[in-house]
């Protein structure tokens, strides 16, 4: 275990970088750093602390490869050059609305759930309003596929609802049978080059789920317009407590 004696505010916030290079913190009270990681060493101090805040951080995205930072709170969504620490914008949610949950893709649209609306919305990099849909439950996570056209939701309503994501639209393709309890966390992994994934789902219940996502079968079942039935009879291939 590693650990720093720098941050002196509570952390409601934390993002790795899928390179596992960067960490980026926020807190409640508005800050953001970004420290580079080891595993055997956190530096004493942040590399750089992002600023323009003055809530709450509630949601983080990073991006090493796109040099990107994008956190969300009740001042809005930034986005923050994690190489010099420099502020490129905000954004804001028309009605002023704090984002819950913040994913970059790797085209740098920005997408964004917003809670207490349950909507999910679309920016470009330069806060352009791309797309928003309303969604009939509240999400607690969301993630995309490796190759990031399926976009996978979790949350109360106790299941996995997965939409064919383009930067315009969203098309729900597959919704699978209720957990136990609601969904918290949804991470997808796999074998790429085999075309296996699956979602580890994590509940409240404290149970961990592994359900199969045969993203393939569905890119070819909307290629061929022939998806009729949008549910499987049984997902859930593992459980662990």
């Amino acid at each position: 275990m590693v650990q720093t004696k720098y941050l002196e505010e509570t952390l409601t916030c934390i993002e790795l970088s899928a390179d596992n290079s960067v960490v980026v913190t926020g807190s409640r009270g508005g800050s953001l750093h970004v420290w580079d990681f080891d595993k055997q060493k956190i530096p004493d101090e942040p590399s750089h602390r992002l600023v323009g805040h003055d809530f709450s951080l509630a949601a983080l995205a990073i991006s090493t490869e796109q040099d990107l930072v994008v956190s969300g709170s009740l001042s809005g969504l930034f986005v923050h050059s994690i190489l010099d620490g420099r502020f490129i914008r905000v954004i804001q949610h028309q009605t002023g609305r704090q984002p819950y949950l913040v994913l970059l893709t790797r085209e740098t649209e920005i997408i964004v759930y917003y809670q207490d609306i349950q909507e999910i919305v679309v920016y470009s990099l330069n806060g352009r309003l791309l797309h928003s849909t309303k969604v009939p439950e509240h999400i607690l996570s969301l993630t995309l596929s490796p190759d990031g056209q399926f976009l996978v939701t979790g949350g109360f309503s106790k299941t996995l609802t997965v939409y064919l994501f383009s930067c315009l639209s969203l098309e729900q393709v597959h919704k699978t049978e209720p957990a136990s309890s609601s969904i918290r966390t949804v991470t997808i992994a796999g074998k790429v080059e085999q075309g296996e994934h699956y979602a580890i789902v994590g509940l409240a219940s404290g149970y961990i789920l592994i359900c199969a996502m045969d993203f393939n079968k569905w890119l070819r079942d909307i290629k061929g317009e022939t998806f009729e039935d949008r549910s499987m009879s049984s997902d859930y291939v593992v459980m662990f407590e």
